[in-house]
């Protein structure tokens, strides 16, 4: 029974070894392709992005004047306005290798900068929608919600408070529009999205 026993082991033990340098030489093939990308990102020369898709507030989100008592509201307002005379851009599922080698490694922290803005205003958004509707004005909700995914929100509670308030108005193209627009997404949270999309429907 020795031998056997010896020959399976020498096998598992094969087996393994080969497995570990044949892990080890795809980890080194993927580092390598990675510096290699992020090496040519790196030299590539400053490009124009004064063109690019760039997010303007709309004036009609900031319906606050005649509920200025509302604290949570003016929490809401004041990073809405600082934002509206800053740059911002839905930069979501791009790595920072991507973006150097797309508008030049030069703009990068700009670029990260103004993504930043966007991940503040959709998170503001999402607050804010959340406090309106929490107060009744559910018109009011419905189009702050509705802004944040035409711009490409991958807040899960955004789709799910505004899939609410379109099954409540009992508006199934609306529901199909949003879950059309959530399956766009290039986000991580895309499939959590979808699933409570589903339970809503």
């Amino acid at each position: 029974m020795l031998f056997p026993c010896l020959a399976i082991f020498l096998c598992i033990a094969a087996f393994l070894t080969f497995r570990s340098r044949y892990t080890a030489q795809k980890d080194a093939a993927r580092t390598e392709n990675f510096w290699e990308r992020e090496n040519e990102a790196n030299s590539t020369p400053r490009r124009d992005i004064s063109n690019l898709d760039y997010i303007k507030i709309p004036e009609e989100l900031l319906p606050f004047c005649r509920l200025s008592d509302d604290e949570q509201l003016n929490q809401c307002e004041a990073p809405l306005v600082d934002l509206s005379d800053k740059k911002i851009l839905n930069l979501i599922g791009k790595t920072n290798t991507e973006l150097k080698k797309e508008y030049g490694a030069p703009n990068l922290p700009l670029l990260m900068e103004y993504d930043e803005n966007f991940t503040i205003l959709i998170r503001t958004l999402n607050q804010l929608g959340y406090r309106l509707k929490e107060l009744g004005l559910t018109q009011e909700a419905r189009t702050t919600y509705a802004f944040a995914v035409s711009i490409g929100s991958d807040i899960t509670d955004t789709y799910v408070q505004l899939a609410l308030l379109y099954k409540k108005d009992a508006n199934a193209a609306k529901l199909r529009e949003l879950e059309t627009k959530a399956s766009a997404l290039q986000s991580d949270s895309r499939k959590r999205i979808l699933e409570k999309l589903n339970l809503i429907k």
